[in-house]
């Protein structure tokens, strides 16, 4: 197995810097031929999705369907996918951004019974205490 930084998924996706996306196409491609899992770690997840919004503005819908593809892609395997998924549909359904669900998935997975925030867009959220 390997795992991808942030800036590798990026140019694999977005193909926006001929050399660096050639480099990476082999990365991810030789891997693939090879049968290794490629490992995308939840801070890469995160990552990814600043970037996108921020510097590519990709729009909401753009990004939770890049979001889902990714985690419908068999070879790639992440930290924990069924927290993954209910972060997706977190962000999908609600108003706040997917590294805020993300955080408050996790950290119902490791017991806490709340997130506190000052993030008003995630009010509506039962993962939240919004200060």
């Amino acid at each position: 197995m390997i795992s991808l930084d942030t800036n590798i998924l990026v140019r694999y996706l977005e193909q926006d810097d001929l050399q660096q996306a050639k480099i990476a196409d082999q990365i991810i491609n030789s891997s693939l031929s090879r049968g290794e899992e490629i490992l995308i770690t939840h801070i890469v997840l995160c990552e990814l999705v600043w970037v996108l919004d921020t510097c590519y503005d990709h729009t909401r819908d753009e990004l939770i369907a890049m979001l889902e593809k990714l985690f419908r892609t068999a070879q790639f395997v992440y930290e924990d996918k069924a927290v993954l998924w209910g972060a997706w549909e977190d962000y999908r359904a609600g108003k706040g951004d997917f590294p805020d669900y993300l955080i408050g998935r996790a950290a119902k997975q490791a017991g806490a019974v709340t997130t506190h925030t000052f993030d008003k867009s995630l009010k509506h959220s039962p993962l939240f205490t919004v200060a």
